[in-house]
């Protein structure tokens, strides 16, 4: 295994997040806590770490256009000190050495997120998303590879967000994290 420093240097708070996500987590977080950066570095970790053949993550943003202004200067920056990493700003995405691939996504038009496998999501601001989008369209693309989520936001009342962090609580192979 090679060692490959990404320049991503975790806050106290955000270590010990990590440390704990399970398969499916949820993790709900005040302002300024640093959660677009963690989960940008969530979805390249587990990409890199998949044993599977031709990986797939993706960082899920309500709307598409709001992935890359949130999430694209990230995603590339955190990767571009891998060897044969590549770019593809007009079509949100990055490439990675042995076929892996990590995607910026849009949960605003939910039938177009069907018929792709994802090893990892990502869900930002999941209380913002369309209904259906998480339970419909992504959370089935997840079975067949066994795949892992983690949703990230902050409270907005009684919504996606709220509802999964609510099984999070109670289902003893989730994660709950509250900051």
């Amino acid at each position: 295994m090679i060692a490959i420093d990404l320049g991503y240097k975790p806050r106290q708070h955000q270590a010990e997040a990590h440390a704990a996500l399970a398969r499916f987590s949820v993790l709900v977080a005040h302002r300024r806590f640093g959660k677009t950066v963690f989960g940008v570095m969530e979805a390249i970790d587990r990409a890199l770490r998949c044993p599977l053949p031709r990986p797939k993550a993706a960082y899920v943003a309500p709307h598409l256009k709001q992935a890359k202004r949130v999430a694209w200067d990230y995603l590339r920056g955190f990767t571009a000190g891998i060897p044969g990493a590549r770019a593809n700003r007009a079509e949100g995405f990055v490439t990675l050495p042995g076929e892996r691939s990590i995607h910026l996504l849009g949960a605003d038009n939910p039938d177009s997120l069907r018929g792709d496998y994802w090893d990892h999501l990502t869900l930002d601001e999941v209380a913002q998303f369309k209904p259906g989008a998480w339970s419909q369209a992504l959370q089935p693309a997840l079975a067949d590879r066994k795949g892992s989520m983690l949703a990230i936001g902050t409270p907005k009342g009684e919504n996606e967000l709220f509802a999964l962090f609510e099984k999070a609580r109670t289902h003893p192979e989730w994660c709950a994290l509250l900051y």
